[in-house]
């Protein structure tokens, strides 16, 4: 009785046999542009979502602290500034630890999209994350003129913060 070892792995295909996660990340002609990229309806609807969650939570705060401030006025305004808190320590995380861990937040999700990175086609990490939600916060937000390049000028419909961060938004 003989042994025969088992035959040699098959090469690996052109480019290394790399495949970013997340599905279809190809380059569609010019610029490398990803084939998939999210419709700017989609992104407005999530971000939407996404700023619809902290808002309930200051209202939720707001009618509390309103009636607990009748029995105590240090009681509602502890329920107030706590929602508020609440609302901002829930709006990094999803836009940023959340995001930068996955490519999505819950609005994102719900739209079937997600955040990568240019050249990895990766979500982007907390640190990018971070750096898109600033850019996002302070420079697109600003007379929603950086979203309107973005959406409706820009062929890779990068905003300023997508730009900054090197990132693209496709579908999930």
């Amino acid at each position: 009785m003989s042994y025969n070892p088992p035959p040699p792995p098959p090469p690996p295909p052109p480019g290394g046999g790399y495949s970013p996660p997340g599905g279809d990340y190809s380059a569609s002609g010019a610029g490398g542009v990803p084939a998939n990229l999210a419709e700017p309806l989609k992104r407005i609807v999530a971000a939407l979502i996404d700023g619809a969650i902290p808002f309930g939570i200051i209202i939720v705060a707001l009618i509390l602290g309103a009636i607990l401030g009748n029995v105590s006025g240090a009681l509602g305004v502890l329920f107030i500034v706590g929602g508020y808190l609440g609302a901002i320590g829930f709006s990094i995380y999803n836009m940023v630890v959340t995001q930068g861990n996955t490519g999505q937040t819950i609005g994102k999700k719900m739209q079937g999209i997600k955040v990568v990175g240019e050249s990895t086609g990766a979500p982007l990490g907390v640190g990018g994350a971070f750096i898109r939600y600033l850019i996002h916060s302070f420079i697109d937000g600003i007379c929603f003129a950086g979203y309107i390049y973005g959406f409706f000028i820009n062929p890779k419909r990068q905003t300023v913060g997508d730009i900054v961060a090197k990132s693209y938004v496709v579908n999930a």
